[in-house]
């Protein structure tokens, strides 16, 4: 994404144009003077950008300032007007940035913070120049703006151990308060997230990297929401416990990811989808009784059940500071008509008796978290006993093509001339969905392609096993990151998933001649 910056001299050449600039905030009265001053650096904008400032300057937003604020906001606008002169097109980073300030005006805190970073405020409109969601997100929290300025050249956000060492760190003293701790929960997220952002545009990440690290920051993010709630309700009603042949065992949650999550493809603005599982069986399945004062047994089953209830509470409840992420759990068993949590053996042997063949391809980008090498091990081998069941690849064919059908008929081509680069024939799901035929036809055979559960290198593995050629798989791979990037950058640009009918159109047809030979043939 490239960032494109005034390269005429012009805008000083006379050595007058910043003291002009200067006045132009402080004569705002005077539209003439402000005009010609405007037309000077900003040509046909000029006419535009006077009639938004002097709004501003009216606004009740300025006029309620009390005398310190308001003199920090004099100091600030010229500062402001003279960042505009580096880009060629400086309206869009005008509006963008305005947008900011009618939010931070009035909290003038962050107005001395941008005057006292005013030697580092250029990459702070690069940033918001090259990406609207980006402006857009600095506007809905500014607390980010003191992140932003205070970010070094390299833009290298934290490895995972590195965002989970700062957010243990940052919540050191919210122990036992609620409210506090989902506050800081956010506040972290949005920090690790612009960081994120930031490195993608300035150091053009390639798109595997930038899911990385958002990924590992879910992981990060949901993990903390439910070790927090299993503290609290350890307060409430102790450990849970269960006697299995007469051996007494602390039973542990398991938390499964799936889609985009599951997949390391995570975006910026995708929710999470997740199922919860635990390992509680045998007899005495209920918890210890001896927390704090006044603590009472419940059954395993309530324990878990509001371990997610408060999980998910504490993730997607909008509060002050927004939240954390959304949250779909409809992908557990039986759906919306589902326990939100089921036992490790009732998710099994949901999977092998009763699931559709669409939640079998859900699974093959299915991965879980937990800390339990047990759990860990045990998932592992219920996946792989599912996905490695003989299928008849005809019927694998034919319920795909059923659920792709169904996808497209929800989701009609609004016109001809527009590709979605994720919903229509010959985009993104068409490539997901000829991955997961593979690894449901074939995994029987050659269970190594059902290892991972990212596409790339389920891919690869397909080629090791000669089930595709290597150009093909190639082939897909490189159309299917080249579309993950393009609507990657549509997202940051706040922009739809639809392009010109002529963008991609040869990759279009590679995709939809890959469907075809697999598809649509007689493959055994």
């Amino acid at each position: 994404m490239s960032i494109f910056i005034r390269n005429d001299e012009s805008a000083n050449e006379d050595g007058h144009d910043e003291e002009e600039l200067e006045k132009v905030w402080l004569q705002i009265d005077d539209e003439q003077h402000c005009l010609n001053v405007l037309t000077k650096n900003y040509f046909s904008d000029a006419k535009f950008i006077y009639e938004q400032l002097n709004n501003f300057a009216v606004s009740s937003l300025v006029k309620k300032l009390i005398p310190v604020a308001r003199t920090r906001l004099d100091s600030f606008m010229p500062i402001f007007l003279q960042q505009l002169l580096q880009f060629e097109e400086p309206l869009p980073i005008f509006n963008r940035f305005l947008n900011i300030l009618k939010k931070i005006v009035q909290r003038s805190t962050y107005i001395s913070l941008l005057i006292e970073n005013k030697n580092k405020i250029s990459k702070l409109f690069e940033l918001i120049h090259a990406s609207p969601w980006v402006s857009q997100y600095l506007a809905t929290h500014p607390i980010l703006l003191d992140e932003i300025l205070s970010m070094d050249d390299a833009y290298e956000p934290p490895g995972m151990l590195e965002m989970q060492q700062q957010l243990t760190a940052s919540l050191v003293n919210f122990d036992s308060d609620l409210e506090k701790y989902m506050e800081a929960l956010r506040e972290f997220k949005h920090t690790q997230m612009i960081q994120i952002a930031a490195a993608d545009i300035v150091e053009n990440y390639p798109i595997m990297k930038v899911s990385d690290h958002l990924s590992w920051l879910a992981e990060t993010c949901i993990n903390s929401a439910v070790q927090y709630s299993y503290n609290m309700l350890l307060e409430q009603h102790g450990e849970p416990q269960c006697v299995l042949g007469e051996q007494t065992y602390v039973p542990e949650v398991l938390i499964v990811e799936y889609g985009k999550l599951g997949g390391l493809e995570l975006g910026y603005g995708s929710d999470l989808d997740i199922v919860f599982l635990h390992n509680s069986m045998g007899e005495n399945c209920e918890t210890s009784g001896d927390g704090a004062a006044g603590s009472k047994k419940i059954h395993n089953d309530i324990f878990f059940t509001r371990l997610v209830q408060k999980s998910i509470h504490s993730l997607s409840t909008v509060t002050a500071g927004g939240k954390v992420f959304d949250t779909d759990l409809r992908l557990r068993p039986h759906g919306e008509s589902g326990s939100i949590v089921s036992s490790m053996h009732a998710y099994e042997n949901y999977l092998i008796n009763d699931a559709w063949m669409w939640e079998h391809q859900a699974l093959v980008r299915a991965r879980a978290i937990t800390s339990s090498q047990k759990l860990s091990k045990e998932f592992l081998r219920i996946r792989q006993r599912v996905l490695c069941q003989s299928r008849v690849v005809g019927d694998v064919q034919s319920s795909i093509i059923e659920m792709r059908n169904k996808m497209l008929d929800a989701n009609p081509v609004n016109t001809e001339a527009d590709f979605n680069i994720k919903k229509d024939v010959g985009g993104v799901i068409d490539i997901e969905f000829i991955v997961q035929f593979l690894v449901l036809s074939y995994s029987d055979k050659h269970p190594q392609i059902c290892e991972h559960t990212d596409n790339i290198r389920i891919l690869d593995a397909c080629a090791q096993a000669d089930l595709l050629g290597q150009q093909n798989v190639q082939e897909l791979k490189e159309i299917y990151l080249k579309y993950r990037k393009y609507l990657h950058q549509l997202s940051l640009r706040l922009l739809p998933e639809t392009v010109g009918m002529n963008v991609f159109e040869n990759e279009r047809i590679a995709v939809q001649n890959n469907w075809a030979s697999l598809l649509h043939s007689d493959a055994t």
